[in-house]
């Protein structure tokens, strides 16, 4: 997403401002911008968050609009769309092309640039102000509506320290769900379920044996149309990156 001081830049244009102004070097948000689609069109949203994705993609493999034919064809979403990257970029160009066409007035730092490998951790969000946080339920009959009624999180995870001592980065994942939807300390209200054989996992999802998992690398096919189970599944924002491999989500 682009910071403050690009949204603060387009209002001088947009209103004519022509007097003299320094775009400054401060940063004065980490705010992120995020693409936003309607309700209740998991497809759709699908669709655009991959486009989004290629544009990234296409940077990073220093793939432009002039030869974005070269960006890897996909029928995940049916073969009548299998160039669906390569015309999006081949009309908009990557995210570098896009970034020095609408601003280039303003220094590309910080959120902007792309991760090079040479950290795993991923920008956090913030969670806002939770102190006395008041708002909506769960809908009725959703998953979330289901398991703050059982009271217990099944979090399906693959540990590296044996069954009997939970404690990692996907444990402590699933302490901050289980402490977002009961409150306080939450361990006691976690069962972790084992996945020890590869694509188990979406099988345990799919029959509802867990509500989560945890460390399962992001992929297009497994979002849109995974193979074992023939759905696709949701993911959190990242929280770790794997260098030349996909990102980790739940």
């Amino acid at each position: 997403g682009l910071g403050a001081s690009v949204r603060a830049f387009k209002p001088v244009a947009k209103y004519q401002y022509n007097r003299s102004y320094v775009v400054g070097n401060n940063l004065f948000s980490k705010i992120a911008l995020t693409l936003a689609t309607r309700e209740g069109d998991h497809q759709w949203s699908d669709f655009m968050h991959w486009i989004l994705q290629a544009v990234l993609a296409a940077e990073e493999q220093n793939i432009t609009k002039s030869t974005a034919d070269s960006f890897p064809k996909t029928v995940v979403f049916g073969a009548q769309y299998d160039r669906m990257f390569s015309n999006a970029i081949g009309e908009i160009g990557n995210y570098g092309e896009l970034y020095e066409k609408y601003n280039q007035d303003v220094p590309r730092e910080s959120l902007n640039i792309l991760n090079n490998g040479s950290t795993g951790l991923v920008f956090a969000s913030a969670f806002g102000p939770l102190a006395n946080a008041k708002g909506p339920g769960p809908v009725d009959g959703s998953m979330l509506d289901m398991i703050v009624k059982r009271g217990v999180l099944r979090c399906g995870i693959t540990s590296s320290s044996g069954t009997d001592v939970w404690k990692g980065m996907d444990e402590s994942y699933c302490i901050a769900i289980a402490a977002s939807l009961f409150g306080g300390n939450a361990t006691s209200r976690i069962t972790f379920v084992n996945r020890s054989i590869p694509g188990e996992g979406y099988e345990l999802l799919h029959n509802k044996e867990v509500d989560v998992l945890a460390g399962v690398p992001v992929t297009l096919e497994a979002d849109v149309l995974e193979p074992t189970t023939g759905v696709g599944y949701s993911f959190s924002t990242p929280y770790f990156h794997q260098i030349h491999e996909q990102s980790i989500a739940v």
